[in-house]
């Protein structure tokens, strides 16, 4: 924090993305997280709560309003069945740099991720028609994203948690029948 303070850092943003059931086919959700409730209603993002294992970016946020810096992490929803990947998920990393630019004001450049981000896109389509348990899985995702998005989002209370989805989407593929 020494540092921050000696530089006169007005804002501290972290990045970073985690495995969600959300599919790769509509825009990718963002999330933040930041020390103040003020901090990250001004963001405009998807805000709930949610109990994930302490990370280095929750201490970060919580030294930097100690010290009177504002700080926030943004983050980026994967779909869960490209999170283990070795590649990047570049969607992601697309949507945080333009997030990134929209919270602190900057003009970044973004390279060839846009070429990169449809490429990956394609890549995943095919892989999806061609497999029907695949395709069930990626419809059951795009209703239950298309029902959210229409009921204008999960920015009050707590969200779902994975395995309260990941049933949901087994639920689903279950009354499909055997024959599906």
């Amino acid at each position: 924090m020494d540092l921050a303070q000696a530089f006169g850092t007005r804002l501290v943003v972290g990045l970073g993305a985690y495995p969600a059931t959300v599919p790769h086919t509509r825009p990718v959700a963002l999330s933040v997280t930041a020390a103040t409730e003020d901090l990250a209603a001004a963001s405009g993002l998807l805000r709930g709560t949610l109990d994930v294992p302490a990370g280095v970016q929750a201490v970060i946020e919580r030294r930097c309003d100690e010290v009177g810096i504002p700080a926030l992490g943004l983050w980026a929803q994967i779909p869960h069945y490209v999170s283990g990947e070795p590649s990047p998920y570049h969607a992601g990393s697309l949507a945080l740099l333009h997030q990134l630019e929209r919270t602190a004001g900057l003009s970044l450049p973004t390279g060839t991720l846009e070429a990169e981000a449809a490429t990956t896109r394609q890549r995943l389509d095919e892989a999806v028609a061609a497999n029907p348990e695949h395709q069930a899985m990626l419809t059951a995702l795009e209703e239950r994203h298309d029902e959210m998005v229409q009921a204008g989002g999960a920015t009050d209370g707590p969200l779902p948690s994975a395995d309260e989805l990941a049933a949901e989407v087994e639920q689903f593929l279950r009354d499909q029948g055997p024959d599906a």
